[in-house]
């Protein structure tokens, strides 16, 4: 149903070494290649899909039901898509 990336498992696994941090950027932090943010902004929107989409699942299993238009998939907010196109 939910499966890590072997990127999330890797540092769930290193996260206690000392000398290994973590750091997470977002498409506001990158400033210097278009492309580096349009990455970074398509595994959000896949991130976001994806939790959305279990959420209606489950919504589905409890019996909940949605109207079509509260379906639809919310894309990142406004100053995501701004960093992008600067």
């Amino acid at each position: 149903y939910h499966v890590k990336s072997g990127l999330r498992q890797s540092l769930d696994i290193l996260k206690n070494i000392p000398g290994i941090v973590q750091v997470q950027l977002t498409a506001e932090d990158v400033v210097r290649h278009r492309l580096v943010k349009e990455i970074i902004l398509a595994y959000y929107v896949n991130d976001e899909r994806q939790r959305q989409q279990r959420k209606l699942e489950d919504d589905a299993a409890k019996g909940i039901v949605h109207k079509e238009e509260d379906k639809k998939i919310i894309l990142p907010s406004a100053p995501v898509a701004e960093v992008l196109n600067n």
